[in-house]
């Protein structure tokens, strides 16, 4: 085998040893075409064999033909002609091998192309693109766990679902949200959101109260005895007929709870006795409302281990139980110290709603829902927000409440006694009442142009 260097590439090629010097050939790696001449005349001069260990030494060891003696051998009359016909001139094809010239080419190294050399990079740069790669993929993996497995797998691992609902709620799960939603509430005070003053309290993490036997046992010995100090109205008790109390002591109702207990129950009188044309009802009554409110508010409690759907209706038996007992207190026969005595359980039930946070939002996005309700299961309404402006309108008093909701929402509550005794504009308060369609017509005393008012009957301010 034969090598020599491409006269127009450089690169080493193999000669064909079976080709005449004077053929055309072509390089296999640039494709130039040329004689075998050019090639030939690169190779270096082959070696002499001096002895062949078959054959022994060769003619070059061998002494002239002239001392030979070949007269007892025939003689082969063969012409060898290589290479065709020459001319006389012509002389055979001879390589090559001029000093200057060995070893000039065929041992040439290969010679590669220089790649650019890389810009050099900064340190800084580098972990730059490793921290701005793990910021990336942890929202990603979140996002994963949220809307990608399902429902039992999903996690906010990083505890950023309720910062970012509050942002981007539509990219947060329902059940990720914050404890409570509202809009910026329209009144002096700052809006009731996750950051307010309920969902900063240390009471967030005390598990809700447990109601055994919250209700006051009606049939008791002391039960007589309170029926008998019915017949004579608490002082902070006030009759539709008699004007609001002056005394400034008997306004400060809240110290105490015993007299919220009075208080509320006073409104409760107060605001329905000039309702002629709703219908009323008994104790038995209000004490079947308030059994089943508390039952559904145990089993709201429960929720978080059930599924979407069974959080769906627990939700729903929730809302739809107080809103009854709303009504129920909004058209109770006035001056019952039975009536007294439940109401004295509801207000200690509304209390514990203010560790709840996420129970609180439901009751506001809920009421603004139920507002817009054509068809409803009963007439009353549970609400939860701030209070707003306070004014009379006519023969009662009117509040602007907003509802702490998604939706900026704020509904009229009428009531015929002063609410300043109660809760003053930016209290935040949870309010149980009647659903009034028409108040024109059918409330007496009412003199606004609402489709639509709440009879409020026991509101709650919450600390």
């Amino acid at each position: 085998m034969i090598v020599a260097a491409c006269p127009s590439c450089r690169e080493n090629v193999t000669v064909p040893v079976d080709a005449r010097p004077s053929s055309i050939v072509r390089c296999p790696l640039c494709n130039a075409e040329c004689r075998l001449e050019e090639f030939l005349a690169q190779l270096p001069p082959s070696l002499i064999v001096v002895e062949d260990a078959q054959y022994g030494p060769t003619s070059a060891a061998l002494p002239a033909s002239d001392d030979h003696d070949t007269s007892g051998m025939p003689q082969l009359d063969i012409d060898i002609d290589i290479g065709g016909p020459r001319e006389p001139d012509e002389q055979l094809p001879a390589f090559d091998f001029t000093p200057a010239r060995l070893g000039d080419d065929s041992a040439r190294p290969r010679e590669h192309a220089r790649r650019p050399a890389r810009p050099p990079t900064s340190t800084i740069w580098e972990i730059a693109k490793i921290v701005g790669g793990a910021l990336l993929a942890v929202p990603a993996a979140q996002f994963i766990l949220w809307w990608c497995v399902p429902t039992d797998w999903k996690r906010d691992l990083l505890g950023i679902g309720p910062a970012m609902s509050r942002l981007v709620p539509w990219v947060v799960p329902a059940k990720f949200h914050a404890d409570v939603h509202a809009e910026r509430i329209g009144s002096t005070s700052p809006a009731l959101d996750a950051e307010s003053q309920f969902a900063q309290r240390p009471h967030a993490a005390t598990p809700p109260r447990t109601w055994e036997s919250p209700l006051p046992d009606l049939n008791a010995p002391g039960a007589a005895e309170a029926d008998g100090a019915a017949e004579e109205p608490a002082p902070t008790i006030v009759d539709l007929t008699d004007p609001a109390p002056a005394d400034a002591d008997t306004a400060e109702t809240d110290t105490t709870d015993a007299d919220t207990a009075d208080v509320d129950a006073a409104e409760t009188d107060a605001a329905t006795s000039s309702v002629v044309v709703l219908p009323r009802y008994s104790v038995a009554d209000l004490r079947a409302a308030l059994e089943q409110a508390l039952q559904a508010s145990v089993a709201w409690d429960t929720s978080p281990d059930q599924t979407a759907p069974q959080q769906a209706s627990l939700s729903e038996e929730f809302y739809r139980a107080f809103a009854h007992l709303g009504e129920i207190m909004a058209f109770m026969t006035p001056g019952d110290a039975q009536a007294r005595e439940l109401a004295a359980a509801v207000r200690d039930l509304l209390a514990s709603f203010a560790r709840q946070p996420k129970k609180l939002a439901l009751i506001g996005n809920r009421a603004t829902e139920w507002l817009d309700q054509r068809e409803r299961p009963n007439q009353g309404i549970f609400l939860f927000g701030t209070v707003g402006q306070i004014g009379p309108q006519g023969a009662l008093f009117v509040t602007e409440l907003e509802v702490a909701s998604l939706k900026k929402r704020s509904v009229s509550v009428v009531s015929r006694l002063d609410p300043a005794a109660f809760y003053a504009p930016g209290d935040h308060i949870l309010m149980l009442g009647a659903l009034i369609p028409e108040p024109a017509q059918n409330l007496p005393g009412y003199a606004g142009h609402a489709s639509h008012v709440v009879l409020g009957s026991f509101p709650m301010r919450l600390r």
